[in-house]
């Protein structure tokens, strides 16, 4: 697989983190926009870049199945999801679809260097999600 992310649990909450870009073929994917796929759960013209999407879709049953696992175990209330470089993008789609899934009350979402998820339609329905809340690190010229 190209893509890996962690969950680790602690006492109050649980964390989803998602690996850095690590290949050729992820750097390749950080830059360039080849084709769109339009996120189920947001608007029609919430398009994220279709190779971000697979990587995240490939790990999605696993990464859900363990989830729900660690929420009825634990009884955890929050969930961090986070990224840096390749795994800020896949930590945005990622969230998404966990916040639809309605396994933690609060989900929440920092990236570190991510580079473009998708359209600006998808950018704007992310921010409303999180009700603005997002933090994105990075620092200028990268």
């Amino acid at each position: 697989k190209r893509q890996k992310c962690i969950l680790s649990t602690y006492d109050n909450y649980a964390v989803l983190a998602f690996r850095y870009t690590n290949t050729v073929t992820n750097f390749i994917d950080d830059i360039l926009i080849y084709s769109k796929t339009t996120m189920e759960n947001l608007g029609s013209k919430a398009n994220v870049q279709s190779s971000h999407w697979k990587l995240w879709n490939a790990v999605k049953a696993n990464v859900t199945r363990d989830l729900k696992i660690i929420q009825s175990q634990t009884k955890s209330k929050t969930l961090y999801v986070t990224g840096i470089s390749l795994g800020g993008a896949l930590a945005q789609i990622a969230f998404v679809d966990i916040y639809f899934e309605h396994i933690f009350e609060n989900v929440k979402l920092t990236t570190f260097g991510s580079p473009r998820v998708g359209s600006k339609e998808f950018a704007a329905d992310l921010d409303a999600l999180t009700g603005s809340n997002t933090k994105r690190y990075y620092i200028k010229g990268d």
